[in-house]
């Protein structure tokens, strides 16, 4: 899931690491700037943090994820109803079907590594989708970065964003023990 939200007069965007498991793994045309900030460390993602949120404040980096239609939007869900929210699943497997015919009928391999990449991207919304609905029922718990306010998101502080540390300082950490 991803959060668009307008800080000090910037945008910014709030994106879960289980999405960066999908972005690492199958786009191909990702900023420089996103390649720097997130990926020039190990980065290990798990059960305790895949829903932990990132916070991009580059206009590169917004834009790159505004674009990305895999990763649901929050704005966009969380008004909808469980019904609206399934029919949004059913609509996403409909179409991940229509690219898997596609897919089986293609004859080219640039072709078929194009379909193939949406597939994934695909089934990766239809996973999104079922977590928000997972969420919205209770089911899974985790904090966003923001709060509504006067029909307003309003950062809510750091303790839900992934701060990604330089190494030398996790290094600090480790030998120092240090906080």
């Amino acid at each position: 899931m991803k959060i668009i939200n307008s800080e000090d007069g910037k945008e910014v965007v709030y994106v879960q690491n289980h999405d960066m498991m999908y972005v690492m793994h199958n786009c191909e045309s990702m900023p420089a700037a996103l390649m720097q900030d997130f990926f020039s460390d190990i980065v290990i993602i798990n059960g305790n943090n895949r829903f932990d949120f990132v916070r991009f404040t580059d206009p590169t980096e917004v834009e790159f994820f505004r674009k990305q239609d895999w990763i649901i939007n929050y704005a966009e869900y969380k008004d909808l109803s469980e019904e609206e929210i399934m029919q949004k699943g059913t609509e996403a497997v409909e179409e991940s079907n229509a690219v898997a015919k596609e897919f089986n009928e293609s004859r080219s391999d640039k072709e078929r590594a194009e379909l193939y990449n949406r597939h994934e991207l695909l089934d990766a919304k239809i996973e999104n989708i079922k977590l928000f609905l997972w969420y919205k029922q209770g089911h899974i718990k985790f904090p966003l970065p923001v709060k509504e306010e006067d029909s307003h998101l309003i950062y809510v502080g750091d303790e839900s964003i992934n701060k990604k540390e330089s190494g030398i300082k996790r290094l600090a950490k480790r030998l120092f023990g240090k906080k």
